[in-house]
């Protein structure tokens, strides 16, 4: 009846560790998930940041040129 018990109580840990394990990886992949959404939202600003003022610069520079051409 020891024995059965000790199995028992065995198998009860083992499967908290494994839940434990699976807790831990999905709360890694949930880190990993919110992670990649940050970098994707910052490169996102980064490149509109980026693309803004030279979109800009090319509107102004074209806009000058045909002011030149035009006199």
């Amino acid at each position: 009846m020891m024995i059965m018990m000790m199995m028992m109580m065995m198998m009860m840990m083992m499967m908290m560790m494994m839940m434990m394990m699976i807790g831990c990886a999905a709360a890694a992949a949930a880190v990993a998930v919110v992670a990649a959404a940050v970098v994707v939202v910052v490169v996102v600003v980064v490149v509109v940041v980026v693309a803004v003022p030279v979109v800009v610069a090319m509107a102004v520079v074209v806009a000058m040129a045909g002011s030149g051409k035009a006199q």
